[in-house]
């Protein structure tokens, strides 16, 4: 879903596509990939310290690069972009 939807803004905008574990990509994307390098693990501690390294290299990526809009596909992804300081 992610991946044909950042297909159709592609035509018409700047798109980027942040993932948080890039080491097993099963897909492939013409676009800007942003590998956040933080794999899931598991564990309810170990999950919410993920969460939280996940919204400060969300919000250092949404910065650097000025970015107007972030969408997000998932549960996790959910939360980290509405912890994250996009708009």
């Amino acid at each position: 879903m992610a991946i044909n939807t950042a297909k159709i803004f592609k035509r018409m905008y700047n798109v980027n596509l942040a993932v948080f574990d890039g080491s097993n990509i099963a897909y492939e994307t013409d676009c800007n990939l942003i590998n956040l390098d933080v794999p899931s693990k598991s564990g309810k501690l170990f999950k919410f310290v993920n969460v939280v390294r996940r919204v400060i290299k969300l919000n250092k990526v949404i910065v650097d690069k000025k970015v107007d809009i972030v969408y997000s596909f998932g549960n996790t992804a959910n939360l980290v972009n509405a912890l994250s300081t996009s708009k």
